[in-house]
């Protein structure tokens, strides 16, 4: 395992660790003056928290059972414009969800975010744009109470 991905697996568990903690405190600390829903804001961030943990466990697993650094693993040298790409497409999306709203903004962003993630076909992107666009609004518009804009035009 090289120090890269050992730093990377440590960062990430450390600071899932701490959401998780803080997940746990918002949950059993409730302030009187603030209004909560059922499940409360600590449940999500108790869940993010945990998930992060999972995720670098899972990182380090893997990269301690290969025993290849993270250079060899990836494009190395297709690194830079895949961040580049992500990039652009993040200011798009923030421009996009105020004009367009949550729904289409969301699939302009996806379908070429999976295509840079190294999805081979346009249908596949397509479709789990699609999916991950509604999981996301069921989890946290349906389930969460949130809000998701609207978008001048559709608004």
């Amino acid at each position: 395992m090289t120090r890269s991905v050992l730093i990377e697996g440590i960062l990430l568990l450390l600071v899932g660790a701490v959401a998780a903690g803080e997940g746990i405190r918002v949950t059993i600390y409730k302030d009187p003056y603030t209004l909560y829903d059922p499940l409360g804001p600590g449940l999500y961030v108790l869940v993010f928290g945990v998930a992060m943990v999972i995720t670098a466990a899972v990182h380090l697993a893997t990269h301690a059972k290969t025993g290849r650094p993270v250079e060899q693993m990836a494009a190395g040298e297709l690194f830079p414009m895949h961040l580049a790409g992500t990039i652009g497409l993040l200011a798009l999306y923030i421009f996009l969800i105020g004009v367009l709203g949550y729904f289409v903004a969301s699939l302009v962003f996806f379908i070429p975010q999976f295509k840079i993630a190294g999805v081979k076909s346009w249908l596949t992107a397509l479709a789990l744009s699609v999916v991950l666009t509604l999981g996301f609004y069921i989890i946290f518009v349906k389930f969460g109470g949130m809000v998701f804009p609207k978008g001048v035009i559709f608004g």
